[in-house]
């Protein structure tokens, strides 16, 4: 395929993600009293068409990317990471409750950002036309700390695992279980198992990173896919 129709062929799927009104948002929350830098907003858009780019890849479908909304906390990163950030960014984000969106929460400093958590543990209202009703599409936990500090492109000190493509298979993994993709098997699918981001996300972004057929099988299948 020559480049130019390669180009084409990449902006024709990007366009037809792009039409789904089903989409993942990063909330990019600067905590109190921590300066603010755009780069911030910027990483999180990079790494939702990094992620959008490697699902359609592994599927032939992916995602919506939606531009990264910045939340200015109320509270600190201590003060969250003491109480529930989901539930703090929740009190103060009046669309968090939106079934068409798959919010992925990034913060600055250290704030007890892991794991994620469906619309019900928020009291959101029902929605009778969600095919993801009652649990999902669920809220991430995405980069916080360090990582978030990588998303800007800042320079620091890390430990050994520390990496961009951790935080992004991290971010990948979190985002997928909100959309009902569970922990793979390995007493079923063997070694392939950790190749996978729902149990080796630390491998994102090596060659040997894939998702499982029935993984893939029931993305393509997914309405939050295009």
């Amino acid at each position: 395929m020559t480049d130019d129709r390669h180009m084409a062929a990449m902006s024709h799927w990007r366009d037809r993600a792009q039409q789904n009104p089903y989409g993942i948002c990063p909330l990019v929350v600067i905590t109190k009293g921590w300066p603010y830098d755009s780069d911030y907003r910027r990483g999180a858009n990079e790494d939702m068409h990094v992620l959008q780019d490697w699902l359609y890849h592994q599927t032939g479908k992916t995602w919506r990317t939606v531009p990264a909304i910045r939340i200015n906390s109320l509270q600190t990163a201590e003060e969250h990471a003491a109480g529930n950030i989901y539930f703090d960014i929740a009190g103060q984000f009046s669309d968090f409750c939106n079934p068409k969106r798959l919010y992925v929460l990034y913060s600055t400093g250290y704030t007890g950002l892991a794991n994620m958590a469906g619309r019900s543990a928020f009291g959101c209202t029902p929605d009778p036309s969600n095919p993801y009703e009652p649990w999902g599409p669920g809220r991430a936990g995405g980069p916080s700390a360090w990582a978030m500090e990588l998303v800007a492109g800042h320079s620091v000190e890390l430990e050994p695992g520390q990496t961009q493509n951790a935080y992004r298979g991290a971010t990948l993994h979190e985002s997928l279980h909100c959309l009902g993709v569970q922990h793979p098997d390995s007493a079923v699918y063997g070694n392939a198992a950790w190749l996978s981001p729902m149990a080796g996300w630390w491998f994102f972004g090596t060659p040997e990173c894939a998702l499982l057929p029935y993984e893939i099988a029931y993305l393509r299948g997914s309405h939050f896919f295009r």
